[in-house]
């Protein structure tokens, strides 16, 4: 499967195998979607968690006009696992960020806007990908 590196060294994404009975239309896709940060050679055994460096997910999924997006907090018993179906027979841009802020951000235009216009120890990431072929995605 193809591997894509969405954040440099700060974060990795992570495609799930999803469950073989759900039985889809047949154009659509169940991803599954997994962030968590990635292990630098100088830290101890102990694996942190995206909670240890965010308190704030957003990511959104592009095609065409459509946008999907998905927010989380680290409050959240899912932080960074995100599950959707997409259609399988398109193409989607995923634009991913991870911060310290104290709300969601948002994509209007290409361009991010944080909470207050205030930066905080953020993380961007972004990946094209087609359902069909790109179910696991680093």
């Amino acid at each position: 499967m193809k591997k894509i590196l969405l954040f440099a060294a700060a974060a990795m994404l992570a495609g799930c195998i999803t469950d073989p009975n759900v039985i889809l239309p047949e154009d659509q896709e169940d991803v599954n979607i997994f962030f968590a940060p990635a292990k630098a050679p100088a830290q101890t055994e102990t694996t942190p968690t995206l909670s240890d460096f965010c308190t704030h997910l957003d990511v959104w999924f592009i095609e065409g006009g459509e946008t999907i997006d998905v927010h989380q907090s680290s409050t959240d018993a899912d932080f960074g696992t995100l599950s959707l179906t997409l259609n399988k027979t398109k193409t989607y841009q995923m634009v991913a960020v991870a911060h310290k802020c104290d709300g969601n951000a948002t994509l209007s235009n290409n361009i991010i806007t944080f909470p207050d216009d205030k930066i905080s120890q953020s993380m961007v990431g972004k990946v094209t990908f087609s359902p069909a072929t790109d179910t696991d995605i680093d």
